[in-house]
């Protein structure tokens, strides 16, 4: 943003100052109403989140589920972009996935993406399991990239996969 200010100096003459003001802006995420989803067929968990006041750059995500489980993620995208996936097909993913082994009542999966924007709007987010998931609770943490270290947004998403 152009900004413009003037000051006295100790002569008492008006001096002008312009430049740019850098003002960090606090992304908000949101679960898109009604858009969760479940294909208990395909293991598929879908579901929009709305991105709004700037564009996020995806850094890192976690995600997470309940006890017990032996289930796994086998793919997660985000717009239709492939952020880590095992399977048959070929596929260049921007990403990679450890778990965290030391929880002792939830799974952890923590996802490293190598910088995916979602931009302001409604952005798609698909996770497949190798188990079926329904009735877990799924909470997925967002971690945007900042430049700034002192600066952190974190948006956390919690789903339930209610039977029906």
């Amino acid at each position: 943003m152009e900004a413009t200010s003037s000051y006295k100096d100790i002569n008492g003459v008006k001096k002008d100052i312009e430049g740019y003001l850098n003002i960090p802006v606090g992304i908000a995420l949101n679960l898109v109403d009604d858009s969760p989803s479940y294909d208990d067929i395909n293991k598929i968990v879908s579901f929009n989140i709305l991105v709004a006041r700037a564009d996020l750059i995806l850094e890192e995500m976690q995600v997470s589920w309940e006890l017990p489980s032996g289930e796994n993620l086998n793919r997660i995208e985000v717009n239709g972009t492939s952020i880590f996936y095992i399977g048959d097909e070929l596929v260049d993913p921007i990403g990679s996935i450890t778990y965290t082994e030391e929880d002792p009542i939830k799974r952890i999966a923590d996802v490293n993406v190598i910088d995916v924007t979602l931009p302001m709007g409604t952005s798609s987010i698909t996770m497949d399991f190798d188990a079926d998931m329904l009735g877990k609770d799924i909470t997925v943490i967002f971690n945007p990239k900042t430049i700034n270290p002192r600066i952190t947004t974190t948006t956390i998403i919690s789903i339930k996969l209610n039977p029906f």
